[in-house]
């Protein structure tokens, strides 16, 4: 089974906003505040098609990132119209 894409990546950062400047500048992706789940910090970052590219979560001091533990929804393969992953 061939992959036909990456839907989007998971970032942990312990500075959120300097990591969303430098993908901004560098991959030309847009900021946009989201809502997100309580107890969760971070951001996501889309390409010109409204596509969300890039989800930053902070990273913590102690290395984990905030949410429930061994959280993460990093989906790497795009889906096909089953809702599997192809």
């Amino acid at each position: 089974m061939a992959v036909t894409g990456i839907n989007h990546i998971n970032v942990r950062t312990s500075d959120i906003k300097s990591s969303a400047a430098f993908f901004e500048e560098v991959l030309g992706l847009e900021f946009r505040e989201t809502p997100l789940p309580q107890g969760r910090t971070g951001c996501w970052l889309y390409d010109s098609n409204n596509n969300p590219i890039i989800h930053l979560r902070l990273k913590e001091a102690d290395g984990e990132a905030t949410g429930a533990p061994g959280s993460c929804g990093t989906r790497l393969c795009q889906q096909d119209n089953r809702g599997e992953c192809a």
